[in-house]
């Protein structure tokens, strides 16, 4: 039932986000600032984290989608294959039910799926600013954010990826 409400909200967003994007508007956007914890690691991580890289990649996903996890391996290595450059950041939907409560099940899955694919990169719980400032970009999972140093959003991007094409875009990112 919840990844049928799920659905909905997704199909409603994006009929609102393409209706926005044909208005033409072309201002400056930003995530941030927000403070969130780290599913994955343990701690807090704030918007000061994009000070980390020139690019931080912002992925939304789910412990149910196939393609995120698929995509999973190749997030882990993006930092490397762009000399640190590009870091992650994921932020798990999951992690909290319906009703808005923390899901344990799938924090746990979230674990051992990121142990599998050795992806070291903070995950972080949906709450607060993390959801609320970037929730009108998100129109299907996965979902990746592409932000600068100053928090300001470059390039929104939906579906998987191989590594190969995250480099890509990381280096025309970087140019």
């Amino acid at each position: 039932m919840f990844q049928k409400i799920l659905a909905f909200v997704f199909c409603l967003l994006f009929f609102l986000s393409s209706a926005c994007a044909a208005s033409g508007a072309s201002e400056e956007v930003f995530f941030g600032p927000f403070q969130a914890e780290d599913l994955n690691g343990g701690g807090t991580v704030t918007d000061a984290c994009y000070d980390n890289a020139a690019v931080t990649y912002v992925n939304f996903w789910a412990t149910w989608c196939g393609p995120c996890v698929e995509e999973l391996p190749a997030l882990a290595q993006l930092g490397a294959e762009t000399g640190g450059q590009a870091q992650v950041i994921g932020v798990l939907i999951d992690a909290a039910d319906q009703r808005g409560r923390r899901d344990e099940q799938a924090i746990s899955v979230m674990r051992k799926l990121l142990a599998d694919a050795n992806a070291q990169y903070p995950v972080l719980y949906p709450e607060g600013e993390v959801i609320r400032e970037i929730l009108p970009y998100i129109t299907a999972i996965p979902t990746t954010v592409v932000v600068d140093r100053r928090g300001m959003i470059l390039d929104v991007m939906q579906g998987s990826l191989s590594l190969n094409a995250w480099v890509s875009h990381a280096q025309q990112m970087l140019q």
